[in-house]
């Protein structure tokens, strides 16, 4: 590839922040779930904190923590922002995967659906999308700027 071709993608590539989790594996959050690290109760299922990465695990359990059928696992970073959205069915078997992708400042720029490899991209969202105006769609009709008859 040229190096003219390289620069802008490589420049693209810098303003662009992929989520922490992103490294995450199936094994990673199947040891997550099956792990008995301390808890913090929460509507439906429970909490917990990575310190390593720096990120807070929250897992949510269908019908019930006992009995479950459906396991939805959200990663954050530490300020609370999605990073990984997972749906897990018994007894750890990724059935859909959502990435958070951010830009330096922070805003989210868009979400990408995962394969059950948490690797591979099969689709993306983009979030708020930047709204181009155009003016000659707002344009008055010629009449408008006609002299007003007079009586």
């Amino acid at each position: 590839m040229p190096l003219k071709l390289l620069l802008p993608l490589v420049g693209v590539a810098a303003l662009i922040q992929p989520c922490f989790a992103a490294a995450s594996t199936p094994e990673t959050i199947c040891r997550y779930l099956e792990s008995d690290g301390k808890r913090t109760k929460i509507p439906g299922g429970y909490l917990k904190k990575d310190e390593q990465k720096d990120q807070q695990i929250y897992f949510r359990f269908r019908p019930n923590i006992d009995n479950w059928s459906v396991a939805v696992v959200d990663i954050r970073d530490k300020e609370n922002k999605l990073q990984l959205m997972v749906r897990l069915q018994q007894p750890c078997k990724i059935t859909q995967a959502r990435q958070a992708v951010y830009d330096k400042a922070g805003k989210l720029l868009s979400l990408q659906t995962l394969g059950p490899d948490l690797v591979t991209v099969t689709a993306e969202d983009v979030v708020n999308p930047a709204v181009t105006f155009n003016s000659s769609a707002f344009a008055l009709p010629s009449f408008v700027d006609e002299p007003v008859p007079t009586l």
